[in-house]
């Protein structure tokens, strides 16, 4: 999946699809390896460079 730069994306669906896993993945609170953001690895990306560039909604 490629999330283009200032584009918005709603992340829906049912329970048990993953979405708080993803968000969980975003937020660093999960650690993955193959996620990567303007092609370096998530891991290697410090959360608060990005985490002004989307919004959670319980």
């Amino acid at each position: 999946m490629v999330i283009d730069q200032g584009k918005k994306y709603l992340v829906i669906g049912k329970s048990g699809d993953g979405k708080s896993t993803f968000l969980d993945i975003l937020t660093k609170q999960k650690k993955v390896d193959g996620i990567y953001v303007n092609d370096k690895n998530l891991k290697d990306v410090q959360f608060s460079t990005y985490a002004d560039k989307f919004s959670y909604v319980n």
